[in-house]
């Protein structure tokens, strides 16, 4: 009975004055919908540098031979790679294993030449998504005894599908190699480098222009769930079929990217926490008017007999009612305007920072976890109970005969 009465003495007194209560639902409201937003925002970008990061050259690991990324040479390739790639294929948190075999060569059309660096890619595993040829239909990709070219690379060589380019280069063991190959198209990607000085070539075709029918030079590994990347790493490590490989993870790799990864994550958190104490401020302001304009009225309560602890339970109701009406409120609305906004996506270009690291970004599809929805309502729950505690202080140092004088 007790909790009962208090309760809708609680919901009276927020009714007593409705513009008050309005500003400070309105004021809740206003904040959950810009945390979850926020939130959404910083799990979606995330996501989307994460991806561009990681692919489609990068990957989330790669294996490569001892020292290979230190000198490239053509012969300090990873030998068996079909064997390889099955025992890997089979490890049920790989999700993907991308083979690539790479060589420098002398590109010429004609008396015009350009160096250039083959990437010997398998097209079937190119195609699909996050691959570095995720666009392409299978009628497009090249035959045998055909390359596709970098956008850039062929415009600086005033190369047109169908013509032949001529590649000298080296092979493995050391000789001279070489051969005509025909233009089947350009290709721009999500790499500038590839754009600016690729050659895309079958990974059959090179290994046979190359000299070395299952080798190749990397190994790049995406796995299911990134969060396991560090144990997965670690069993490669010691596993007997990869004995004498180098295994990386992309922050090994590319440890400025994670750097900057790290370094954004950190300022975001730091924005939202200014949300939330936004959201507070809202709730505790209302609830601190309210415990002053009632100063009066608690002093004729404590005159009458009623204990302190019974006001100051009706006065935590209240601002749990407050807090929580905004937020489950600004909760509706925030998850509607997240679910609207991931269906669309969102496209900006001020990537400035990403771009001149040759890394494109695609449009941002932000999301929501159930964690960040629970935690802002405990959160909003948290922050009412602390906001009618000075009002409850004050209660339990009234003075009834003083109080029922002002």
């Amino acid at each position: 009975m007790a909790f009962s009465t208090d309760l809708r003495i609680a919901f009276r007194n927020l009714g007593r004055n409705p513009k008050r209560t309005a500003l400070g639902v309105g004021a809740i409201f206003l904040a959950q919908v810009a945390v979850l937003w926020f939130m959404s925002f910083i799990h979606g970008y995330e996501n989307l540098v994460f991806e561009a990061v990681t692919g489609p050259m990068l990957g989330h690991a790669q294996i490569h031979a001892e020292q290979y990324r230190k000198k490239h040479e053509l012969w300090n390739s990873i030998n068996q790679a079909s064997h390889l790639m099955t025992h890997l294929e089979k490890n049920p948190a790989i999700n993907q294993v991308v083979p690539r075999a790479y060589a420098p060569v002398l590109a010429a059309l004609q008396e015009n030449g350009e160096t250039a660096l083959i990437t010997g890619l398998d097209w079937d595993k190119e195609i699909h998504a996050q691959g570095l040829l995720e666009d392409f239909l299978p009628k497009d990709l090249p035959g045998s005894g055909e390359v596709l070219l970098g956008a850039n690379l062929a415009q600086v060589m005033g190369v047109k599908p169908g013509d032949t380019l001529a590649l000298i280069g080296q092979s493995a063991d050391g000789a001279p190699a070489g051969g005509l190959f025909k233009v089947k198209g350009t290709v721009s990607t999500a790499l500038d480098s590839v754009n600016r000085k690729g050659i895309l070539m079958s990974l059959p075709a090179l290994q046979k222009f190359l000299g070395m029918p299952d080798g190749v030079h990397e190994i790049m590994l995406r796995v299911k769930t990134p969060a396991e990347l560090p144990s997965l790493i670690a069993a490669l490590r010691h596993d007997p079929d990869l004995r004498g490989l180098e295994i990386l993870s992309w922050q090994t790799l590319q440890p400025q990217l994670a750097t900057l990864l790290k370094t954004f994550a950190q300022e975001n958190r730091f924005i939202l926490v200014l949300i939330f104490i936004t959201a507070a401020a809202g709730i505790a302001n209302t609830m601190l008017m309210a415990g002053f304009e009632r100063t009066h009225e608690f002093g004729v309560l404590l005159a009458l007999g009623c204990r302190p602890r019974r006001l100051i339970t009706t006065l935590i109701y209240e601002s749990l009612a407050l807090g929580l009406s905004g937020v489950l409120l600004g909760t509706l609305a925030g998850a509607g305007l997240v679910a609207w906004e991931f269906s669309h996506g969102l496209t900006f270009g001020g990537l400035k920072d990403f771009a001149m690291m040759g890394i494109r970004l695609k449009a941002l599809h932000p999301f929501l976890l159930p964690s960040d929805i629970i935690r802002s309502v405990l959160c909003v729950a948290i922050t009412a109970l602390l906001a009618s505690w000075w009002p409850a202080e004050r209660v339990v140092k009234l003075n009834p005969l003083e109080a029922m004088r002002s």
